[in-house]
């Protein structure tokens, strides 16, 4: 089964793996790591989100554009002023297209 995410603009992660993960706590848990493309090189990376979809919707890990060889170093941002709304910072998650195919190859 492939499951890809098609972000605003077109650009597509799809899922690689499912991994265990031990929260801080020594809890359970699982990270979903998702393989995209660099815009300059078209190398992969990889980035690492929640399993869970409301978590995943919400993750900035899923803007990111670059490899590591290319990833931009800025320094941080200005603290945004009153009149610089919340809806430009989140903008990317305002289309998220979820794509579950079905392996061909896998019976039921």
């Amino acid at each position: 089964m492939l499951i890809m995410i098609t972000m605003k603009g077109g650009r597509t992660f799809e899922l690689e793996a499912v991994l265990p993960y031990v929260r801080k706590d020594a809890s359970a848990s699982a990270l979903a790591v998702w393989r995209g493309t660099c815009r300059q090189c078209g190398a992969p990376f990889e980035v690492a989100t929640s399993t869970r979809l409301d978590v995943i919707v919400k993750s900035k890990a899923l803007a990111r554009v670059h490899c590591d060889e290319h990833k931009l170093r800025r320094r941080p941002k200005a603290t945004p002023q009153p009149s610089e709304g919340v809806a430009a910072a989140t903008d990317h998650l305002t289309q998220i297209i979820i794509t579950v195919v079905p392996d061909p190859d896998h019976h039921r």
